[in-house]
């Protein structure tokens, strides 16, 4: 109605503005908020299976992967990781045969630690011997209160992303 001010009504998110002056002003939640419009929902997929923890090892009967051919629905793009299972990605070298795969991707390098920062990271898939094969570039933005991943299709069966918990 008038004098009212829409934050999240859908004409509103586009940050359409009313005449000078006029009350019904429609405000971009982002803008608002100071966050990447990456943060908000629906602009990210939240990624939940607890299989991806590090303390899940791998079955040997089921190696779940991150291409674009499996059944359980990822598609590459943005993401952020479940509070229950950890809610981000190891910082450090996890170990073959955990987070429910072969070879689990990790973050080399820190999150970025101010909110609405946006880094370029590499996630790293230890494999045998090598805690960073596989090497693969993605971008990651702190939310404030958790991150967002820009993951790419890993391009076989053997590789996943982990989540720290």
């Amino acid at each position: 109605g008038k004098g009212e001010i829409g934050l999240q009504g859908e004409k509103g998110m586009k940050g359409e503005r009313g005449m000078k002056g006029s009350k019904s002003d429609k405000l971009n939640f982002s803008e608002l908020a100071g966050l990447p419009k990456e943060c908000f929902p629906g602009n990210h997929r939240v990624l939940n299976e607890t299989w991806r923890k590090t303390s899940e090892h791998v079955s040997k009967a089921k190696s779940h992967c991150d291409t674009n051919s499996q059944p359980h629905g990822f598609q590459a793009g943005w993401h952020s990781f479940s509070p229950t299972i950890g809610g981000a990605m190891p910082e450090t070298c996890t170990a073959q045969g955990y987070c429910g795969t072969h070879a689990p991707g990790w973050l080399k390098g820190s999150h970025p630690t101010l909110t609405g920062e946006r880094v370029s990271r590499t996630v790293c898939f230890s494999h045998r011997d090598n805690c960073c094969h596989f090497p693969t570039d993605i971008e990651v933005i702190n939310c404030e209160n958790y991150y967002v991943y820009n993951l790419p299709y890993t391009p076989n069966c053997t590789r996943a992303y982990c989540a720290q918990g």
